[in-house]
């Protein structure tokens, strides 16, 4: 009923809006013009909500909407036949919109369906402080494993983060092998640039397992050695790990 009594008799520019815009949860008019990359977002969420087309307010001034989730997959099952080239470039200009506008949670997790890699990793890196408050360990685990292996095993970075989720999730052996294969790539420096900061990581991660371990030595020797890696880094070396 909803295809042949709904879709197929919109105008085109109409449907073509809704298929597009199907792999959105929030729907807002300048976010919309990102994904479809053409103007007149507002307008058509309006003429949606106008004719009553299963769209729900967020808000209150209607600013912000949402499909409801029936038509939404409908929509999305769609734009998988109509489309399925397009869905990873939707996804990328969608998370490139929320990263633009101060909403990283949903820009790292639209870049990761969209398989940018590149920005998911710069954007995590932007919001390394707040994991661990913002962002639960469960959070950066669930991003992490929708990740390609491939992709988490040659980016020091990732690496990084899974080391932290694994030490905050009781298992201190497996993140200690990941600090490691860390460093060892950060040293190749063949897969990514080396940022300081993850020298400063590494050594704060291990510090934090050796002290849920009760091990003061090893915990002394890690903050010993983050104060040295802090100093070098002051100094303008760009010694690793």
């Amino acid at each position: 009923y909803l295809m042949t009594e709904v879709l197929n008799e919109l105008p085109a520019g109409l449907r073509r809006f809704l298929l597009q815009t199907s792999i959105l949860s929030q729907l807002a008019g300048p976010l919309c013009d990102a994904v479809t990359a053409q103007g007149g977002g507002a307008q058509a969420l309006a003429e949606l909500d106008r004719r009553g087309l299963f769209v729900e307010p967020l808000a209150p001034g209607r600013d912000w909407l949402r499909y409801h989730h029936l038509f939404a997959e409908l929509l999305h099952l769609e734009l998988e036949r109509a489309y399925p080239v397009m869905i990873a470039e939707l996804h990328r200009r969608a998370s490139r919109w929320f990263a633009a506008n101060g909403f990283a949670a949903d820009a790292i997790e639209h870049g990761i369906i969209g398989g940018d890699w590149v920005g998911v990793r710069a954007l995590m890196l932007s919001e390394t402080l707040a994991i661990g408050s913002r962002y639960a360990p469960s959070v950066v685990e669930g991003w992490l494993s929708s990740l390609p292996r491939r992709v988490l095993d040659t980016s020091p970075f990732f690496l990084v983060l899974d080391a932290f989720v694994l030490a905050h999730t009781g298992r201190p052996g497996q993140a200690r092998h990941a600090l490691r294969r860390s460093a060892n790539l950060a040293r190749l420096a063949t897969t990514e640039p080396e940022l300081s900061e993850l020298g400063a990581l590494r050594h704060a991660i291990a510090a934090g397992i050796a002290r849920l371990d009760c091990d003061l030595a090893a915990v002394r020797r890690s903050a010993l050695a983050l104060r040295q890696h802090e100093e070098r880094v002051g100094d303008g070396q760009t010694e690793l790990a």
